[in-house]
């Protein structure tokens, strides 16, 4: 055969390998691994000094405008007044945590929340506004949003919530449930009491407790989402409270729905919170750089 000059190639394969290049093979390869992820912190001193501030000036508020009603004040009275001012500021947090939000369960919640909202709104503005009201009127805006906030706890609840057996059986029997307990009320009721006002009056009642049962019974809400189940609970029980006829009667039945809407607004603010803070950490990862193991 005819002599020819070996390509690099050959030479590479033919050249024995030095004893510092074997022992560079023979070492494993160092494993890389991403830090540890750090916990998302909701509660920040700021946010806590924050949500201590609005809660004291809102009862604070409410304590005085209750006794200004009682002392009957021309100028905050009627009391549909007062409650139109902060589910103005209630709306507003449903705004915030629809713009805030990347969550699909969550913007879900926030839509509904800004329908009840609205259906509030008109529901103060009527009975500020207006004088003499039909009831049918009345029993309409007052049951409607009850039934659209039970729609925005069950995607509320659900976002960041580990969905169990008994939280797909709970949410899924949730409307069967309640159409169970209004049939209930109608057909054991008095024929002279079946009227529509009272069909509504029942319907809101069920909705409010639904609302309560669908935070405080799934063991799931309490872990992941203590605040907003306490927060969203009690208001729920408030408005069943002071919905209930001659229950709550005197300065009680005026402080106690600006109560409820406190426990609205801080349950928002709490939810706008905890979503600015899982964004802050996700960037935070992304931009997190990898590390060998030491």
């Amino acid at each position: 055969m005819p002599e020819r000059i070996a390509t690099p190639i050959e030479q590479a394969i033919h050249t024995p390998m030095l004893a510092s290049e074997l022992e560079t093979l023979k070492q494993p390869e160092t494993p890389i691994k991403a830090l540890p992820e750090k916990e998302v912190i909701i509660w920040t001193p700021r946010f806590m000094v924050t949500f201590a501030l609005l809660a004291v000036i809102w009862l604070s508020a409410g304590s005085l405008i209750a006794q200004g009603l009682q002392n009957h004040l021309p100028f905050l009275s009627p009391n549909s007044k007062i409650l139109l001012v902060e589910t103005t500021f209630v709306f507003g947090g449903w705004i915030t945590l629809l713009f805030t939000s990347r969550n699909t369960w969550l913007r879900l919640g926030s839509i509904c929340g800004g329908a009840w909202g609205v259906l509030s709104l008109l529901n103060f503005a009527l009975r500020t506004f207006t004088p003499h009201l039909d009831d049918a009127l009345i029993a309409y805006f007052t049951t409607a949003p009850s039934i659209v906030l039970l729609g925005t706890y069950a995607c509320l609840s659900i976002h960041r919530t580990p969905i169990k057996r008994w939280d797909s059986y709970f949410v899924a029997l949730l409307p069967l449930v309640g159409a169970l307990v209004v049939l209930g009320l109608y057909f054991f009721s008095p024929l002279d009491a079946r009227s529509l006002e009272n069909i509504e009056s029942w319907m809101g009642i069920t909705a409010r407790c639904l609302g309560i049962a669908i935070w405080w019974l799934r063991p799931s809400c309490w872990k992941t989402q203590t605040s907003p189940t306490i927060l969203f609970g009690l208001a729920s029980l408030l408005s069943l409270l002071f919905s209930i006829p001659k229950l709550i009667t005197g300065a009680d039945s005026i402080f106690l729905p600006q109560v409820a809407m406190l426990c609205f607004f801080l349950a928002l603010c709490r939810l706008v919170q905890g979503e600015l803070r899982h964004q802050k950490h996700t960037e935070e990862n992304r931009a997190q750089p990898l590390q060998l193991i030491q």
